[in-house]
């Protein structure tokens, strides 16, 4: 009897132990592959910005370039001889850049903006029933439609400047910041 219990109890140790080392698991590893990424210019990336919007009827792009391999838009001096928006008013300017969705997946689109931007400028997109009245900026306006952000997909950008209740901004005043266009895969 008692080599009976003696062999029960040591097949439950066997058993208990097996069971708390042999599962497979780790904690911890570490494995080296191959990474490649190549940086593109503006035009040429995932997420493609574009100047040249053809026969746009809006056609603003004089305002946008591409320096450095990124998308630069400045409100000052053009080619007709203007040198910025007027104080205390609303500027719209449809057409300004476009967007490509150059990716493998729909993504959606949003701005934000920075410094003395975000309190006077905002960004639309042009398709569609879509334009001035429809902000960009924020991700609770974050914009998708398959024919504008799907893969292979394009959307021309506008932007509105209002100084209508800028008290503190005066002829001569430059408005600096940064907008960053923010894309997510949905």
């Amino acid at each position: 009897m008692e080599r009976r219990k003696f062999i029960a109890g040591l097949g439950s140790i066997t058993a208990a132990g097996a069971a708390g080392i042999g599962t497979g698991a780790f904690s911890a590893t570490s494995a080296e592959r191959s990474l490649s990424v190549e940086v593109a210019d503006d035009a040429s990336a995932y997420l493609s910005f574009g100047t040249d919007l053809g026969n746009s009827p809006d056609n603003n792009y004089e305002y946008a370039s591409i320096n450095d391999d990124e998308l630069e838009i400045k409100f000052g001096s053009n080619d007709a001889g203007g040198q910025g928006v007027n104080p205390n008013s609303t500027n719209h300017f449809d057409d300004v850049f476009s967007i490509t969705n150059q990716g493998t997946e729909p993504v959606e689109i949003w701005f934000t903006l920075s410094d003395d931007l975000d309190e006077y400028v905002d960004v639309y997109p042009i398709a569609g029933n879509f334009g001035r009245e429809t902000s960009l900026v924020g991700e609770s306006n974050a914009f998708s439609a398959s024919w504008a952000t799907g893969v292979g997909s394009g959307l021309r950008i506008g932007l509105t400047i209002d100084l209508s209740d800028a008290d503190d901004v005066d002829e001569g005043d430059v408005l600096d910041g940064t907008m960053t266009v923010h894309a997510e895969s949905i």
